[in-house]
């Protein structure tokens, strides 16, 4: 309730950063959740092509699954894994 008295005297362009500052927020606790079971790497598809027969380079992969989240097919996030960001990708 204080947030919204507090909100009711800002003019509509603060208003708009506040909304947008939850937004990012909202996005960043996203990607602080941890792996979850439908959710995979690069080398998770590397490795799964590799026992069906296919041997692709790393980049050849990466490229691919760059395409397939440009067409929608996928889609991707970055979490914090051992002191890097680690990209985890998941079929929509």
């Amino acid at each position: 309730m204080a947030r919204h008295k507090r909100g009711e005297y800002l003019d509509k362009s603060t208003r708009n950063h506040l909304d947008a500052l939850d937004k990012l927020i909202a996005l960043e606790s996203q990607n602080h959740k941890p792996r979850q079971p439908d959710e995979f790497t690069v080398l998770d598809y590397m490795n799964k092509m590799s026992e069906s027969g296919i041997h692709l380079s790393l980049s050849a992969l990466k490229n691919r699954l760059t395409k397939l989240q440009k067409q929608g097919v996928i889609e991707s996030r970055l979490i914090p894994q051992k002191g890097s960001l680690t990209r985890l990708y998941r079929v929509i």
